[in-house]
């Protein structure tokens, strides 16, 4: 159950502030979990949002899904399918709502007497940001506030077909339950030449995850820079390389090489007299081993 948000608010509140808007204003158990809304539109809009609610009925957790009910001439009214085992007549609600949302994330929601009180999410992100230090990449995020915060599975991602790939290469230790803000660094020692993205696999220790925004970072090996620039692009009848030394190799857009070359001096101009139209990749195998890929295109 994926969540991809940008930022999560874990925020304990009181009854005179603004509560998430999955959250009822009230919760009687009975013979059905009962949600009341103070408007239909606020009751429609749960409803899309909402999968099931887990709350605790003598003294142990139940878990239902929900369809739409409506009090009499009100459409303010959300009521489980199957009965919440709780027995009749209705009582007022004490404790915690556990919400799982359409798009896979939670809500918490805590009553008394029947009545909202407060309401959280997982995590609060103040900041995720990277950049290179020498030949790696620097990661740092902080948290506001913490709940149930198993940990940080760190994942990287490759554009490739105008698609990122993501793949998982660490993970970070979360702080559990805190409203103390926390501070987290993590070191990726093989960064790929050109753009990195990065996000954040937020786990709980029920097996729930959420994702942060994602961050991109450029790398190039050498100095922070990019290693090799070209000009013109579109080019016409040549294309030249700044700090391009090396093996340059020139590739259609079906991958295979139409071209190839030594590259000796930090700016050449090489001939594309002898190819078509077209998109075009330059790959330069350095001397110290790093590859670096620039797309350009040829027109006349």
């Amino acid at each position: 159950m994926k969540r991809l948000f940008t930022l999560f608010a874990f925020i304990l509140l009181t009854s005179s502030a603004v509560f998430s808007q999955n959250c009822p204003a009230d919760i009687v158990i009975g013979n059905r979990i009962i949600m009341n809304y103070a408007t239909a539109t606020e009751a429609t809009a749960a409803f899309a949002n909402i999968s099931t609610v887990t709350v605790i009925v003598n003294g142990s957790p139940v878990t239902r899904a929900i369809d739409q009910g409506f009090g009499t001439g009100t459409g303010t009214r959300i009521r489980t399918v199957l009965p919440a085992t709780g027995g009749d007549p209705n009582v007022l609600y004490n404790g915690t709502m556990t919400m799982v949302l359409a798009d896979g994330s939670t809500a918490i929601c805590e009553y008394e007497d029947g009545v909202l009180v407060g309401s959280a999410l997982p995590v609060s992100f103040l900041s995720f940001k990277g950049q290179q230090t020498e030949r790696q990449i620097d990661l740092h995020w902080a948290t506001a506030s913490e709940l149930n915060n198993e940990g940080f599975e760190v994942e990287r991602g490759q554009e490739i077909n105008q698609q990122i790939r993501w793949e998982s290469i660490g993970f970070i230790e979360g702080n559990g339950t805190t409203q103390e803000q926390q501070d987290y660094s993590f070191l990726d020692k093989t960064p790929a030449n050109g753009v990195n993205y990065y996000r954040l696999k937020q786990m709980d220790f029920d097996g729930l995850y959420e994702y942060s925004s994602t961050v991109a970072v450029e790398y190039a090996k050498n100095d922070g820079s990019v290693p090799v620039g070209i000009f013109p692009n579109p080019a016409r009848e040549q294309l030249t390389l700044i700090d391009g030394e090396g093996m340059a190799t020139i590739y259609n857009a079906l991958g295979q090489p139409v071209k190839q070359l030594i590259v000796n001096s930090n700016q050449e101009t090489i001939s594309l007299s002898e190819l078509h139209n077209g998109q075009y990749i330059l790959r330069v195998l350095k001397d110290d081993g790093a590859v670096i890929t620039q797309q350009f295109s040829k027109m006349n």
